[in-house]
């Protein structure tokens, strides 16, 4: 795995070495990825449905299990030292994959302060809200150029439980005016067309995410739905001339369940494997036309 001096010694040791001991185990109540503007209290959810839709609404928006346990009255604040992630490992490893770069010539150095959950049934890290430093360029998925942003918020959240090792990055753009339907609705259809073209073979990445990029936000780490995502054989079907059929027909030849969600200001995709491996959810937003957050669940 690259760059394993980013994670504490503690921290690598519960959540990867469990990833590790838990592979031949089942993903249990698979859930989805989502960190509202208000964060959510720990607490049960009922598992995501499994079947393929699109255009859902906003309140169908799921939750990623690391952020179902989050609740800042259960959490502690790291102390110096204790986790040695900083941002300039979160832009190598978790940004340049999604089309986003830094603008600095320099990154601040030092440590991030994480609150850790330490539950019997979970260890996770969190950093919610936090404002990220500077100037980001966000790669606009339409024109392909480079936007400039400022005021950018993050929250990132990693971590182990029962449903195996999990990794959660969402930036939010709070001067940026609300979201037109009409942006809603060509963005819905952009990222429709490009779960297409990818399944269907057409296209080499998943709304920009390479194979090397799905590697890097992993840590190397491998799992069943992102290696079959990689091979995609192309189909010997007759597709479909309807854009949500041949989605389906898509999906059931690759074995997968895909939801697009409409939410205020972005359209989530999540791709879910049927065979119970993981789930990976990008979030794009649709008015910066880019990649906002990507969520991944993995044994």
């Amino acid at each position: 795995m690259r760059n394993k001096a980013a994670l504490s010694g503690n921290l690598r040791v519960v959540l990867w070495a469990t990833v590790i001991a838990a592979a031949g185990s089942l993903l249990a109540g698979l859930c989805g990825i989502g960190l509202a503007r208000a964060l959510p209290a720990g607490g049960g959810t009922a598992p995501l449905p499994v079947y393929t839709s699109l255009s859902l609404a906003a309140e169908d928006e799921p939750l990623l299990p690391v952020w179902q346990r989050y609740d800042p009255e259960q959490v502690t604040e790291t102390g110096a030292g204790e986790t040695y992630m900083d941002l300039a490992w979160i832009y190598d490893s978790m940004f340049w994959p999604m089309g986003i770069y830094d603008a600095q010539v320099e990154t601040p150095e030092g440590p991030l302060a994480f609150q850790m959950l330490a539950a019997e049934d979970m260890f996770a890290c969190y950093l919610p809200d936090y404002p990220l430093p500077g100037t980001l360029m966000l790669t606009n998925l339409y024109s392909g150029r480079m936007v400039e942003q400022t005021g950018v918020r993050m929250d990132l959240a990693f971590g182990q439980d029962s449903t195996g090792m999990q990794i959660s990055l969402r930036l939010r753009f709070p001067d940026e005016a609300a979201a037109r339907d009409s942006q809603l609705d060509q963005a819905a259809e952009l990222v429709q067309s490009w779960l297409s073209g990818f399944l269907g073979g057409t296209r080499d990445t998943l709304l920009g995410i390479s194979a090397e990029g799905w590697y890097s936000l992993t840590e190397g780490a491998s799992f069943g739905l992102l290696e079959r995502l990689q091979e995609r054989p192309i189909p010997e079907l007759s597709l479909d001339p309807s854009p949500d059929a041949r989605l389906q027909q898509l999906c059931d030849e690759r074995m997968l369940d895909a939801q697009i969600i409409r939410l205020e200001n972005e359209v989530l995709l999540t791709l879910t494997d049927r065979y119970g491996s993981g789930m990976l959810c990008l979030y794009y937003d649709a008015r910066l036309c880019c990649v906002s957050g990507v969520a991944i669940q993995m044994i």
